[in-house]
């Protein structure tokens, strides 16, 4: 974690700021609340632009904040290919600037960055930076009375995708933070797990997948789809290699030819879980995506 900043206190800050000024109104302004706030430091936050508008084609690269000493200013690039991406990527950004500009003079971001940087340092800014994008997007208060009492499904994700304009891996890792039920969610290729992340629940309750397993026989998201989501409430016991029967929402992208898949057990026994240990930081209002478009 940074020493002296906490994603989630930099980023409620702001989101406070938006709720006073804007009541009610969603998607988040990034680039209104980047320039006005930087706007009031020293090294400020010169200018948000894209990466066609500088000139550059198709390039492997979602976000960038660097610093330009003669000027004593930041400058923030993105690609604008998708609207539900760049807003997350700005947020990003913009995180990298509360939280890091002492460290680095440059942070470029790109579609591969989650979940497997090697460098450890890195590793921590980009999740920090996921952190407050999160918090300033989607607060928990707002979050949670588009989602309590509605059915689970990839209709409901939808609509929180366009109200806050970010991508379907950002909401539903969203939703894992707070949620109560064993759920996982599994980014796969080829066949393999690619990387997963459990709610607290299920993680306490012992449900997780590691890197690198092979997806079970039994599942959707082994049969790739190929281009179709599929929503199933009846697989069998042990299909994902628990013991508890399980919901599986699954969907491929062929873009970057990956299969995302929202995993929901039930009937885990609940006294493997310690609630007492559960601490949902709620805010007033993670992770950088690597499949912003989703």
């Amino acid at each position: 974690m940074s020493k002296n900043k906490s994603p989630q206190a930099e980023a409620n800050k702001y989101a406070v700021l938006w709720k006073t000024m804007f009541p009610g109104q969603f998607p988040v302004d990034v680039k209104k609340i980047a320039l006005e706030i930087s706007g009031k430091q020293n090294d400020s936050i010169e200018g948000i632009k894209t990466f066609s508008e500088l000139g550059y084609g198709d390039i492997d690269c979602e976000g960038m904040l660097y610093y330009v000493q003669k000027d004593n200013r930041w400058f923030i690039v993105y690609n604008d290919q998708s609207k539900r991406s760049h807003n997350f990527t700005l947020a990003h950004e913009f995180g990298h600037y509360c939280l890091h500009r002492a460290r680095h003079q440059k942070f470029q971001c790109s579609i591969g960055d989650i979940g497997d940087k090697n460098i450890q340092d890195l590793k921590e800014m980009e999740r920090e930076a996921d952190t407050f994008a999160s918090y300033l997007l989607m607060t928990i208060d707002d979050f949670k009375q588009q989602i309590e009492g509605q059915q689970i499904s990839f209709d409901l994700f939808e609509r929180c995708m366009n109200r806050y304009e970010t991508s379907f891996t950002s909401v539903v890792l969203k939703w894992l933070e707070f949620t109560h039920l064993h759920a996982v969610l599994v980014v796969s290729v080829d066949g393999f797990i690619l990387w997963s992340r459990s709610s607290r629940t299920a993680f306490k309750s012992g449900i997780y997948f590691k890197s690198g397993e092979e997806l079970p026989e039994g599942s959707f998201a082994k049969q790739k789809i190929d281009h179709k989501s599929v929503e199933n409430h009846n697989l069998p016991v042990a299909a994902w290699n628990y013991s508890y029967p399980v919901k599986e929402l699954s969907f491929y992208s062929e873009a970057y030819e990956q299969t995302l898949t929202l995993l929901i057990f039930s009937g885990v026994d609940v006294d493997k879980y310690d609630d007492s240990q559960e601490e949902i930081e709620e805010d007033c209002v993670d992770r950088f995506e690597r499949f912003n478009r989703n």
